[in-house]
């Protein structure tokens, strides 16, 4: 069920994939003028010794025999795969060069993950709005809002995946490696093994992925909490779903990977290149998906359909009849007449779901009618009155472009009002 849910919500957010793409293009160009700028020198240093070019000399001068027609093929091809084997040797003899490009090569690639990591959490909080109220944030409106926590979220995480993917890359090499002697003398075999790799480097990727599911929606949902206590609190949950995410994981980058090899002959490699942003989204969906699940929260997959995350013989409405149904309801808002006409604030202020909305913006969410519906469970006529009430006491900043409001109401404040303290602003409003 995580996959077509996941699937409906990623067609629902499209626009997002567009947006992450844009956003690969833009730090790949500025990654590789980084490292253009950095190699340039290494490559002037390496270009400048005796022996490369009398090595390259040995190189054209082969390639340009063939070409005037006085060397054969066969000669030709033995002739430039000693040129090569001695070119390898001398670079690998070079050790200040071999040193200089790896340690490029791993700066690079840090620097890479490190800027595409930031991008993780100001997409899971737009999908996020979108399953918990169907509202539509912007993604670099959101990236701007989260940059803090992107950047501790980033580093931490480069930190801990780059061990752990320098670790799969050797297995796999070793696989390959092996798999490669083993069956040397069998063509079929070899490119066989290939494939076997390929699967045990899906099941690593997923296994990886599994691990860190989550983390972002912890850090989403819980913005009190540090990032490594949000990632030490998050493991228990994965744990209980774990073989579900595995398989998940799994199916995913099959897919992606059927997308990339199949769908990407017919697109001339369009999908090769869109593929990176459709799998990033996608994943933080689905460990948005299984966060909702495990905590048992209802969420939008599109405009219009609404999940709800609870097993089907242990709904309320199908534990309850109704009349049991509107007892609850009616002990739940004991002090609170829902009637047609606009409630008082005195009202509003016995009520228990007021103080859940304002702790809920006090969290640092933006909230809405809507989003005080999903996440609290109650009526549009109660989570209006209750906007209307934190506007009239001040506890509400202006409206936002996207309809939605910000609490701006102290700790101080909030436990003098919840003791009963601030009747005082209550009756001057």
């Amino acid at each position: 069920m995580e996959v077509k849910q996941s699937a409906s919500i990623l067609v629902s957010n499209f626009g997002l994939v567009f947006k992450l793409f844009i956003y690969i293009l833009v730090i790949t160009l500025i990654v590789a003028a980084i490292a253009v700028g950095i190699i340039s020198p290494i490559l002037k240093m390496f270009l400048s010794e005796e022996n490369v070019g009398k090595l390259i000399q040995d190189i054209s001068a082969d390639t340009n025999n063939f070409l005037k027609g006085n060397a054969g093929l066969y000669d030709t091809f033995y002739a430039l795969k000693d040129d090569l084997q001695d070119f390898a040797r001398y670079i690998f003899s070079l050790d200040w060069f071999v040193a200089g490009i790896i340690a490029v090569g791993i700066f690079v690639y840090l620097l890479y993950l490190f800027l595409f990591t930031l991008s993780s959490v100001p997409i899971a909080d737009v999908i996020n709005n979108s399953m918990a109220s169907n509202l539509k944030y912007g993604f670099l409106s959101n990236f701007a809002l989260n940059f803090r926590r992107s950047v501790k979220y980033s580093i931490l995480k480069v930190l801990i995946f780059f061990p752990i993917d320098i670790i799969i890359f050797g297995v796999l090499f070793g696989l390959t490696y092996g798999f490669w002697k083993l069956f040397r003398s069998i063509a079929v075999l070899q490119f066989l093994s290939l494939a076997i790799v390929l699967a045990f480097g899906v099941i690593f990727a997923s296994l990886r992925q599994t691990l860190f599911s989550g983390w972002i929606p912890r850090l989403i949902f819980h913005p009190e909490e540090g990032v490594f206590t949000a990632f030490k609190k998050s493991l228990p949950v994965v744990k209980k779903n774990a073989k579900v995410l595995i398989m998940t994981y799994c199916s995913i980058y099959f897919v992606l990977y059927l997308l990339v090899t199949v769908v990407g002959l017919f697109t001339f490699g369009l999908m090769s290149i869109i593929a990176p942003s459709i799998s990033y989204v996608i994943v933080r969906i689905v460990e948005l998906v299984s966060y909702y699940k495990s905590n048992k929260l209802k969420f939008y997959t599109d405009s219009v359909t609404v999940v709800d995350t609870t097993e089907y013989g242990m709904r309320e409405e199908e534990q309850l009849t109704p009349e049991q149904i509107q007892v609850k309801e009616r002990r739940i808002n004991a002090n609170i007449r829902e009637i047609s006409y606009d409630p008082t604030v005195e009202e509003i202020l016995e009520n228990p779901s007021f103080y859940e909305a304002l702790k809920l913006g006090m969290s640092g969410e933006l909230i809405s009618s809507n989003t005080l519906q999903i996440r609290l469970g109650i009526s549009s006529t109660l989570a209006k009155a209750i906007i209307k009430t934190m506007d009239e006491l001040g506890y509400l900043e202006s409206k936002t472009r996207f309809g939605t409001k910000k609490v701006t109401i102290t700790q101080e404040e909030y436990d003098k009002l919840l003791l009963g303290d601030a009747k005082d602003k209550v009756k001057s409003n």
